[in-house]
């Protein structure tokens, strides 16, 4: 189990987002006091990644799971999409998404994961019925 530091400090930002994850076998995850873990059976009752001294690494596979699941939210089959990882010296990791007819880029430097999680957070769907505007109609500001 090897993230950057870069993946770890993002996993650690977004941490509220995961505070509500059912805990699976085999998900990585830092406790704040003992370090970098994988969910065993004799943990799976105890790990909660809504207690703030646990935070989620997402994995490869569940990256890729939540791909699938924000295609699927845009409205699109997933299972045709075409998924290119190249690794450049001078660039980094770069993750192209072909689906539906878009393509979308996404970088992350020396990591991989980092990369993904860019790709995933590029294709995240917000319901519009759920975002409040940030100004009145009227045009006087903030509510």
């Amino acid at each position: 189990m090897a993230f950057s530091q870069h993946c770890l400090m993002r996993c650690f930002d977004d941490a509220p987002r995961w505070a509500s994850k059912d805990t699976a076998l085999g998900d990585c995850y830092v406790h704040l006091q003992s370090g970098a873990n994988i969910v065993s059976r004799d943990d799976l009752l105890t790990v909660r990644f809504s207690d703030t001294n646990m935070v989620f690494i997402p994995d490869t596979d569940d990256l890729l799971e939540l791909m699938d699941n924000q295609i699927a939210a845009w409205g699109f089959d997933p299972s045709p999409k075409q998924l290119r990882i190249g690794y450049e010296p001078d660039h980094g990791w770069r993750i192209e998404v072909e689906y539906g007819g878009r393509i979308m880029e996404s970088t992350g430097g020396e990591s991989v994961h980092t990369a993904l999680l860019n790709a995933v957070m590029q294709l995240v769907v917000f319901d519009p019925a759920l975002l409040r505007p940030l100004e009145q109609p009227t045009g006087e500001g903030p509510a």
